[in-house]
């Protein structure tokens, strides 16, 4: 259920756009099953929640703001509704600005038909940029192979989107990490919009 979003909220979500996203995830949704070649995470649901709400407690902005049956601190840049979309041009201009792809993973969700599905989740971050992993080593960010068959099915599908431009913060400070969230829709055909890269956002071509 979508809420209003005050106009002092609002402006602040915008200062996403005064940063350059420093990682893009896209999200694959409706899979029944994982994709070979993917690894399977858990995900504590209540972790995640708990982490956005202090996010947009730290920037300043109502959590529930957008949504109130979930928590964020982003501003939606393309909302629910483009269907038949293809995502070629996208990945090259992630490639273009230097966001590479680093690796994915994918996780069980129930939906609200009670059948449960894997969200594919594809991370794409600054080539070079400095990390801390799991286990507290610094490591660097280097360009990763996609395994095939995430590959093959982003070749010869068409996806329903919606794209979200997210103020996160971390112990070195306030950065833009973006969420593209894609639905399986039907086979590529030459009928298809292309989601592209255009400067700091994104738009349709």
């Amino acid at each position: 259920m979508e809420a209003t979003v005050e106009k002092k909220d609002m402006q602040k979500r915008q200062g996403a756009f005064g940063m350059k996203p420093r990682t893009v995830l896209v999200k694959l949704y409706g899979l029944q099953n994982s994709l070979p070649g993917v690894e399977v995470k858990r995900r504590d649901q209540k972790q995640i929640e708990a982490k956005h709400k202090a996010t947009a407690a730290a920037i300043g902005v109502q959590a529930k703001a957008y949504r109130q049956n979930t928590t964020d601190s982003g501003l939606q840049i393309i909302k629910e509704g483009y269907g038949k979309v293809t995502i070629e041009e996208l990945l090259e201009g992630l490639d273009e600005h230097g966001l590479v792809f680093t690796g994915c993973h994918c996780y069980p969700k129930w939906g609200k038909n009670k059948n449960m599905h894997y969200v594919h989740v594809l991370e794409f971050n600054e080539l070079g940029r400095e990390y801390t992993d799991g286990e507290g080593n610094r490591q660097t960010y280097r360009a990763k192979a996609m395994p095939q068959t995430v590959a093959n099915l982003l070749d010869r599908r068409s996806w329903t989107i919606n794209v979200w431009a997210n103020r996160n913060q971390d112990e070195h400070g306030s950065f833009r990490l973006d969420t593209i969230n894609l639905s399986e829709d039907e086979p590529t055909s030459a009928s298809h919009q292309k989601l592209a890269v255009d400067g700091r956002t994104y738009r349709m071509v």
